[in-house]
């Protein structure tokens, strides 16, 4: 596998960048500054003006990849520092008030029409931190929403252009609950970093 920045290298860094820089610039710096370990620069841009043009993203600077095809290592907890390998995935953060309001709109439809939802719940829970995880939404022929988003991901994994690798995407409503989101990782990390 080809990697377009040292792994063990970018690593290293964020361990040292977490100690001395604050979340935000943590953020600026590994999602918003620095390329991608997985892809290319002129791929990423294509990927990204992809989903742009696909879901009339307004602003080309609002989808961000984020996890191990970003970092080059993933920040979880359950997997903390394993390397982007074979069997990772590609994953990004897609920043819309009006797609969110969109979806959350036809949410508030089938629901309200007594449509069956297994997985409401978590869904309400990934609501109130200001993003949806299209895993979660509604899984029905009455729910189209959700089969033209996983459509749109399963060609992009499909045509071959960004590698082997399954590609998807999560909506956030706005940067601060995405840079929100992405502290409660980096917290993580600095704090296990201390008690070391």
């Amino acid at each position: 596998m080809d990697f377009f920045v040292d792994i063990d290298e970018r690593m290293e860094n964020f361990k040292k960048d977490i100690q001395t820089l604050n979340n935000q610039e943590v953020i600026e710096k590994y999602y918003q500054h620095n390329a991608p370990a997985c892809l290319s620069h002129d791929t990423y841009f294509e990927l990204r003006k992809l989903i742009q043009n696909h879901f009339g993203i307004a602003q080309f600077t609002d989808i961000f990849m984020v996890g191990s095809g970003q970092l080059g290592f993933t920040i979880k907890p359950q997997e903390r520092y394993r390397k982007f390998g074979d069997q990772s995935d590609i994953d990004l953060a897609i920043i819309s008030d009006e797609l969110f309001e969109n979806f959350w709109r036809a949410v508030y439809i089938y629901k309200n029409e007594g449509s069956y939802w297994p997985k409401e719940n978590d869904f309400k829970d990934y609501l109130f931190k200001g993003w949806i995880r299209p895993d979660y939404l509604p899984r029905s022929e009455a729910f189209r929403e959700t089969e033209d988003w996983w459509e749109f991901f399963r060609q992009l994994t499909s045509s071959d252009r960004f590698g082997p690798y399954k590609i998807a995407g999560g909506l956030y409503f706005s940067r601060f609950f995405f840079e929100s989101y992405q502290s409660l990782n980096i917290e993580a990390c600095r704090r296990e970093l201390i008690e070391v």
